[in-house]
This record gives structure tokens, sequence and C-alpha cells, in this order.
């Protein structure tokens, strides 16, 4: 089977879906060796950074092209994969599969007056990709879902492929307390991963983490992930913006909990990467949250302050609760591998091809 994959975004991306793209690709040519890909550039320019990238992943080989993104209806495959959210340029003919992690511009839209014609794009655009696709791979059953009751997407053609979290990088830093004293945090402190949108809810981490300490426990909130704005630090709130993969394990690792209030997910990578790092995860109630935490976590409801902050203060004074979530956070982390959802993926793609 020859796969073309809309590859633009692969060279610069390294978190969020192009980590998704990079742990997927070699999983899909380890579990059939007849694949090979055809991976398509933003532009010429973007074609030799593009083989970099690709040259660094295992089992790959020689059984991969690179062409720019206008060669699309040029090169001749069996399938067209779209691993990010929709379908855009779109293949002329043949088969097309997307992954469509979520659909926030349109569960979400921006309310602003102004934004008139983003939302109008964006509307567009997903029901043009729902449209298009032979078939759609869903994060999670809460994306499939929504695909269905939003956009009308007919459920026969939607597939759930859990992603995967055994690839996270769990070797924190050699030490993690110089880290740890380079960035001013103190120890107990909770971690929050993940870009500072309203969806991800993190005003009311930050309310919680400051009813502990005006309570007298010296409790700390670190956020990670891209900012649009300027870092605002204070003692009981850090913001590093990006951090490396290292940097992040060492997070992980001296956390006394993840804390992800999110009112809306597609699946929640840094809760599964939590999960398999050992760290306790706090987590809402709330779309398809549930579907990784499982039993695994402490659920709280997404607007339920109090609630949050009693979660908090358990992980960081209960040394046995810490460690029972702890154990059970693996265990359920055991189950989200990248191979199970290479298998499903390389289904999804023959049936395509094969029914059409």
């Amino acid at each position: 089977m020859h796969v073309g994959v809309e590859a633009s975004r692969l060279a610069r991306e390294t978190r969020g879906i192009g980590r998704y793209v990079r742990a997927l690709l070699p999983e899909l040519a380890t579990a059939d060796p007849s694949v090979r890909f055809t991976c398509f550039a933003k532009d010429r320019d973007d074609v030799a950074p593009l083989l970099a990238a690709l040259d660094t992943m295992p089992f790959l080989s020689d059984r991969y092209d690179v062409q720019p993104l206008d060669a699309l209806g040029r090169v001749r495959t069996d399938l067209t994969w779209y691993p990010w959210n929709v379908v855009r340029p779109a293949a002329p003919s043949g088969p097309v599969v997307v992954t469509t992690h979520d659909i926030v511009p349109v569960a979400l839209p921006d309310t602003r007056w102004h934004a008139v014609r983003t939302r109008w794009k964006w509307r567009r655009l997903y029901q043009g990709t729902v449209t298009r696709a032979t078939r759609i791979l869903a994060d999670s059953a809460f994306t499939r879902d929504e695909l269905v009751r939003t956009l009308g997407a007919d459920p026969a053609r939607v597939v759930v492929a859990l992603l995967g979290g055994d690839d996270a990088q769990t070797m924190p830093a050699h030490d993690p307390s110089a880290a740890l004293a380079r960035w001013e945090i103190a120890r107990p402190f909770v971690l929050c991963v993940g870009a500072d949108e309203p969806r991800k809810n993190l005003g009311i981490a930050r309310s919680a983490v400051a009813t502990l300490r005006a309570r007298g426990l010296a409790v700390q909130l670190v956020c990670v992930g891209p900012r649009k704005r300027a870092l605002i630090n204070s003692d009981g709130v850090r913001e590093l913006g990006f951090v490396t993969e290292q940097e992040l394990a060492t997070l992980y690792a001296e956390a006394a909990a993840l804390v992800m209030p999110s009112t809306y997910e597609g699946f929640g990578l840094p809760l599964l990467e939590a999960m398999h790092a050992g760290t306790p995860a706090i987590c809402a109630r709330a779309a398809s949250l549930p579907e990784v935490g499982g039993d695994a976590v402490m659920y709280v409801g997404a607007q339920d302050g109090r609630a949050l902050a009693a979660a908090i203060e358990r992980c960081a004074t209960d040394v046995s609760w810490r460690a029972d979530l702890s154990a059970r956070g693996r265990a359920r982390a055991t189950q989200f591998t990248w191979a199970e959802t290479a298998r499903i993926t390389l289904e999804t793609f023959r049936d395509a091809v094969t029914n059409g």
C-alpha cells in the first residue's frame, strides 16, 4: 500500500499533532512492511527539513519519499492521509482518510463580532472534511460523537483510534533539584501542561492554589506550554512556556500531581503522559478525559474550585494516597500503545481503499 501523507507541519511541530505523526509513522511501517509513504512538504523549501525529520524516525528506512504539496495530484497513491484535523488541500481523487483530533474551532467558536469570517471558514473547512473523507479517525469516542452531533458525520465512517503514550520521555534531569531551583520552583507543586486557552480552564487551578496558600499550604502551580502573552509569574504560579522533553519529564517526576481542569479535550495527551510517568492526576470529569483516565485519576467538576483545592491538598500532603494514584495511573497507561493505534489506523486505511 502506497500512502500519501499531508506532512506540511511535521518538520516544525514536535508536540501535539506533530508528536502523533512522529510516533505513528514508524509504528505503521513496523506493522506492515509493505507500506510505503510519500510525505508532502509545505513547499519546495520545506522538502529538506522534512527529509531530515523523517531520517530520524526508526523503521522507515528507504520506504518514503518527499514531495512538495503542489505535487499532491500528480503523485499516484492508494490513499491520502491527513493527520491535522481537516482535509486541506483536498486530494483531487482517490480515498481520503483524515485524523480529526477535535473540532474546537466549530464546537467552541470565537464569538467576537469581528471573527465572523473566521467562524465561517472553520465551519466550512470541517464540513468539507466530513464530506470528502472516505474514513475519519477520531482520537476518542467523545470526538466521534462530536463529529456526528455537530457536523452530521456518518457514524459508520468514523473509527475511534485512541492515542498511545508509550513513547513519552520518562528520564528526568540528572539533578532534578538543580533544575527546579533554576526555575524557582519549590516542592510541593502541581503541574498544568498545555496552552493557556479558555477551554483549558486554568483560572480555576490558579484560584485553587491561591486558596490553599491563603490557608498556609505552600504549594505552587507550574504551567508549561505555549503562551500568546508574556509569562506572568508570582510566588504561587510559575509559567515556563515551552520546555524540552527531558525538562517535562523532570516536572512530571517531581510534581505532586498533574492538574487538568479542561472543559473540552479531544483526547488529553498530558493526562496519559502523567499516568505513564507515575504522576498522580486530577482532572475534570468532562469531554474525553474519563475515557483516558478511567478509574486511575481524581475527578472534580470543571467549575468546582473547592473540590479542586481539596484534591490538590490531598495529593500534596498524603503520601500513601499519592502512591496509590501513581500505581493505578501506571497500570492504566499500559493500555494505550502506539502499536495499537497503528493497527487500527492500518485497518482503516485498508477499509478505505477496499470498500470506499
